[in-house]
This record gives structure tokens, sequence and C-alpha cells, in this order.
């Protein structure tokens, strides 16, 4: 048996469940915010404090295991309650803009890889599928370069939570009290979060920036021009860097220049892989910039795969927090059954 998706009732799209307090009892110990006196509003200290898991939530009332799996290739964006920084629009940015290297370009990336490292995040997310409409509260936690927890949330407790520290995958749905493990690999991830990404790239679009390490980038080009239109939402891309991305595939990653309180700084505001027949196969846009512990993050991320479409926004966020390992893995629950995870048979 491996989770499946499947086209069940979904939640009304007008209709965002209560929020639970933050955390929940599988994550040991779970957290709750409590108002920090420093920083922007939503940085928070945090108190251990164990939340049930909602033994009462029928499926009929909240995504199974195997509905729940299209909430999650559907990445982050992180918040502060602080003013969002804009683009750059001075006339005569685009210009000189324009002729910039290609090595600021992959730097840039570096820096936005040095500078933020980890998150743990509460927001929510909006899920647009053939099938469904949906909206849920969730926590997402993310280390580079591999490792993640997401966990949805249920008005008193977590309804499913997905979690790998690079070298295993776990998958528990409390409605049917089962626990799935395998390899995190792209396979076995599109089964619990319904994208085939790797851990790397899934880690990557949590954290708020581009599914690329910098250093593969080094054949590339730039333009002035996207490769077809470019991705609706970005905040203006003045530059796009091109690449090659495997054999068959490429990538087309949208620059613009932030303005800070010292200087510009050149941000990545948009993602696309792209087949070499030109298909379409990821499309990510980073939105409304804010600047957390030296870190740019984006306060909305917008991602297209496939036939999914996601918006996700996040009203609290910690950057750099210290997670363990521990934090990425979810030990089997007194009498849940454990099952293999493995891909669907072709």
């Amino acid at each position: 048996m491996t989770p499946r998706f499947r086209s069940t009732s979904a939640m009304p799209i007008d209709e965002w469940a209560e929020r639970p307090k933050r955390g929940a009892s599988i994550r040991q110990p779970a957290i709750v915010p409590r108002p920090s006196n420093r920083g922007c509003g939503f940085k928070t200290s945090f108190a251990p404090m164990r939340v049930p898991i909602d033994p009462k939530i029928k499926t009929s009332e909240w995504p199974t295991v195997r509905r729940l799996a299209l909430i999650f290739p559907l990445i982050c964006a992180l918040g502060c309650s602080a003013a969002s920084i804009r683009p750059t629009t001075d006339s005569g940015v685009a210009g000189s803009f324009s002729g910039i290297a290609t090595s600021d370009l992959i730097e840039a990336l570096r820096v936005a890889e040095k500078d933020l490292r980890s998150i743990d995040a509460l927001g929510k997310v909006r899920i647009a599928t053939p099938e469904n409409r949906l909206r849920a509260s969730q926590v997402v936690m993310a280390r580079a370069p591999d490792a993640f927890r997401i966990e949805v949330l249920a008005p008193f407790g977590i309804s499913y939570a997905v979690a790998t520290d690079g070298e295993t995958l776990a998958a528990l749905s409390t409605q049917e009290n089962i626990l799935f493990r395998g390899p995190p690999d792209e396979q076995t991830i599109a089964e619990v979060i319904g994208i085939a990404l790797s851990p790397r790239d899934m880690t990557s679009l949590l954290l708020g920036r581009p599914p690329v390490r910098a250093e593969t980038l080094a054949s590339s080009w730039t333009s002035n021009r996207p490769l077809g239109d470019a991705p609706p939402g970005a905040d203006s891309p003045l530059v796009f860097l091109h690449a090659a991305d495997g054999a068959n595939t490429s990538i087309v990653i949208g620059f613009t220049r932030m303005s800070l309180r010292r200087e510009p700084k050149i941000v990545p505001v948009s993602f696309q892989r792209i087949a070499r027949n030109g298909q379409q196969l990821l499309r990510a846009t980073f939105e409304d910039f804010t600047e957390v512990d030296k870190a740019l993050i984006p306060q909305r991320i917008r991602i297209h795969a496939a036939a999914t479409d996601a918006v996700i926004e996040y009203s609290e966020v910690q950057a750099n927090k210290l997670l363990p390992r521990a934090t990425f893995l979810i030990p089997t629950p007194p009498g849940a059954t454990e099952e293999s995870l493995r891909p669907s048979p072709r």
C-alpha cells in the first residue's frame, strides 16, 4: 500500500481552518510562539508545549495523505511584519543592469545560500488543481541542503506530516494512523507531496530561493528576456540567467535589484525549468521580500507544476534557527501501522 492521490470532497475555498496553536505532539517537543520584544513583529521566542493530534478529524473534512500531498510542492514564502523591500525603479537601472556580468548573478545565488540556512515558519497555503481547491494552515521547517518537514494543521492538532533528513523520507497520516517510510528521491517525494522533486530542490524552494546550486552554473549566459513569456507575478525581472540543467532540460532564473538600507542588492525573483521540447516543467516566483537576520526572504511564493498552482504566505518565521536532525525524523506513533513507501507502478 502506498499513498496515492484521489479526488474527494475538499474544504470550501472560502473557508480557512481555525488555526491551532503552533506545533504538535509528533514533533518533540512541540512549540508555540510567544511575542518577542525585539526585532520585527513575527520574531518569536519559544516555549515547549504539547499539542495533541486530533483523533476526531473526519476524512470528509480534512484532506487525507492522498489528497494532502497536493499541498506540498508549493512552497513557502517567508514573512516579516516589517515593510517589504521593493525593486529599484530608477529609470536608469534597467539599462545598467542589463549588462551585468554572469559571475555577479552567480555570486548573488551564493550569497542567498550563505545568508539563509534554515527556517521555521507558520503560514497558509492556497492550492488549485483540476479536481480541488484547498486552503490549509501549515508549519514548515527546512534546513539546507536537503532536510525539510511539513505539518498540516487541523483545529486541534496535525492531520498530516511529511519529513526527510536527506536519508529517509516519512509521511504520517494521523487520520489513517499509518506511517509510510522510504528513500527520499523524486519518485517517493512525488508520492507524498505531489511533485517529483529531489530533497535538495524541495528544500531550496522551502527556503525561498531557486532550486539550483550556484556551483553548477559555470556554463551559463545572460539575456534581457526570458525563454518564452516572463513568469507572472515576479518582481520585474531585469536580467535572466540561462543554463543547462542536465542533458534534456534548461533553467532560466530572473533577477532584479532590491533597494536596501545601504545599497542595492541583486536578488533572484523567478525560476523556470524547461524541457528540450519547450515544455515548462516547473515555475516559481518569489515576491514581497523582507530582510530578516541579513537574509532577504520572500513573503510570498507562487508555484506552478504540471496542473497544480499554489500561493503560500507566511505570517511567522524564524531564520537560521538551529534545527537538529531529530526535527526531520518522524517516529512511529503508538498503535500506528508502518508501511514501505514505494513509487506507484508505471
